[in-house]
């Protein structure tokens, strides 16, 4: 099994990545997200970081990972 991290998607913040990946945890894939860089505001520690995310998972489960971004309902 290949344990390689790829980019599934980008969202725009960090409350929307945890969002994401806590929905695709309860579908059994496991998801993390990166900052890139974004910067994190003055609130300091605990405060959330500002700008897009990259929502990352294991390169074996990024067709379920696709598939279940897919079943999401669009806004």
């Amino acid at each position: 099994m290949n344990d390689e991290l790829v980019r599934l998607t980008v969202v725009a913040s960090e409350q929307d990545a945890a969002m994401l990946c806590g929905y695709l945890g309860a579908q059994g894939i496991e998801a993390t997200y990166d900052n890139r860089g974004s910067s994190q505001p003055s609130g300091g520690l605990g405060a959330p970081y500002l700008g897009e995310h990259e929502i990352l998972v294991h390169e074996a489960d990024l067709a379920d990972a696709q598939a279940a971004l897919e079943a999401l309902p669009s806004s």
